[in-house]
């Protein structure tokens, strides 16, 4: 699997934490009432603050794993039966270098594989307004549109990410 479908895949369990988070809290006695759409737009913003935050930090961790895991992979404590010397960690550390700035570089199949993705999450994003639009039309409460809305984002996120690991893994 390449570095990049590693990299969402990463994002999309951030993502489902998030969810699970939000979920716990929207439904304990902790969440705010029902009319108080004032009380939910700041909890709704605290939780995506904080999603945000976590995803920053899961990918700082994410990097410095995955360096971690080809410096292992490819130059143990010994080689080749023997201790290495300074030229051969010299060596070692341009190889591995070397591998990750080509895992890390971005070309023309990448920008056209988040082109790809993005439609579909844009597509997504912009169902769920719809939707919820069409909610408050018909008579329902602002806080059901609001998570009709929100529902919509997270779907259309795992969307996103599961099209582009498709399209990483297949190729465009």
């Amino acid at each position: 699997m390449s570095y990049k479908s590693k990299r969402t895949i990463t994002n999309m369990i951030v993502g489902i934490g998030a969810i699970i988070a939000y979920t716990i809290f929207a439904t304990s006695t902790m969440a705010p009432q029902a009319d108080d759409l004032k009380g939910w737009a700041i909890k709704i913003l605290i939780f995506i603050g904080a999603a945000i935050g976590v995803e920053i930090i899961v990918q700082i961790l994410f990097h410095i794993g995955y360096s971690i895991g080809i410096t292992v992979k490819e130059d143990g404590a010994k080689v080749g039966g023997h201790i290495r010397n300074k030229v051969e960690d010299n060596e070692s550390d341009k190889r591995v270098a070397r591998i990750l700035k080509s895992n890390m570089i971005e070309d023309e199949m990448e920008k056209t594989i988040y082109l790809k993705s993005a439609r579909i999450g844009y597509i997504g994003t912009g169902v769920g307004f719809l939707a919820a639009l069409i909610t408050l039309t018909v008579g329902q409460s602002t806080i059901i549109a609001l998570h009709i809305q929100l529902i919509c984002i997270w779907v259309s996120m795992f969307a996103e990410g599961i099209t582009s690991i498709y399209l990483y893994e297949r190729g465009v």
